[in-house]
């Protein structure tokens, strides 16, 4: 009838509003990120995506710690609180780094991976999440994760160790294994933040062809 045309009508416009909402915020995150990498006088040339992706969970953690209330959207089911939160670290921002981004713990776990990540590999994010990255990783390349935390425990919990290298991903294709390379940007961060007893790091990735 009229009134429940009305009450849809109004809850449409209502979620219209709040995507909008989000759609500017993540914008305004990009730009911030952007201009603030152009600014900053530690890059004598044009920063590439490891500096980027740092400089982005810099500024997410920026934001994390002024507020009182805790993100709400997350998509990580953990006991500590993510890194990465999906209406922080968006469509938009993933695609101007034209990549997938992952969260692994030390012990090779995915406790985050973008939704985008279906577009690279052919895998959903809830087929991967909370599984060990070498499912999808090639036994060759294996070790390059586990060197990434041997190289950055060793300059301690405040240290940020970044690296790029190349990968083989397999693609889901039914029928087939295809394994695809791709170059892999990535972060190790030291996690909790200083202010926390418990020494835990984290590595950042940030996956593009």
């Amino acid at each position: 009838d009229e009134e429940e045309e009305r009450k849809c009508n109004s809850k449409n416009i209502s979620e219209k509003r709040r995507r909008d909402q989000e759609n500017v915020y993540i914008e305004e995150l990009a730009e911030l990120i952007y201009s603030r990498l152009s600014d900053m006088n530690s890059f004598s040339v044009k920063p590439d995506k490891c500096a980027i992706l740092e400089e982005t969970v810099k500024q997410i953690r920026i934001i994390k710690s002024e507020s009182n209330s805790d993100l709400q959207g997350c998509e990580v089911s953990s006991s500590k609180p993510t890194i990465i939160a999906s209406q922080v670290f968006g469509p938009l921002l993933l695609e101007a780094l034209d990549g997938f981004l992952f969260v692994i713990n030390k012990e090779a776990k995915i406790e985050f991976i973008s939704e985008n990540v279906v577009s690279y590999l052919k895998f959903k994010q809830n087929e991967l999440m909370n599984k060990s990255i070498y499912t999808i990783v090639d036994l060759c390349d294996q070790s390059k994760f586990n060197s990434c935390f041997i190289d950055g425990a060793s300059d301690g919990i405040q240290s940020k160790f970044t690296r790029c290298f190349n990968c083989k991903f397999m693609i889901n294709e039914e029928m087939k294994n295809k394994w695809e390379t791709m170059i892999i940007s990535s972060v190790l961060i030291p996690f909790p933040l200083k202010d926390h007893l418990t020494n835990e790091n984290e590595e950042i990735c940030l996956i593009n062809w």
